[in-house]
């Protein structure tokens, strides 16, 4: 069974490069892992300790904007 990644995760992916918050090389990681635990991208981002929780608050406010 292999998860299927949300259709807008494309747009948070860009958000996080070209805001400089994470790199190419810690998006990849990030993504393999969500693959595996079948996990929301922002949550395995916590979880290695590539975002804190101002980032990911940061993140989700953008987010909230982005989805208006």
């Amino acid at each position: 069974m292999s998860l299927v990644l949300p259709p807008h995760q494309g747009k948070l992916e860009e958000y996080l490069l070209a805001s400089r918050i994470i790199n190419r090389e810690q998006l990849d990681v990030a993504k393999r892992m969500q693959i595996r635990q079948e996990a929301p991208l922002l949550m395995v981002l916590y979880q290695l300790s590539f975002i804190n929780i101002q980032q990911f608050s940061q993140i989700l406010d953008w987010w909230l904007q982005a989805s208006l």
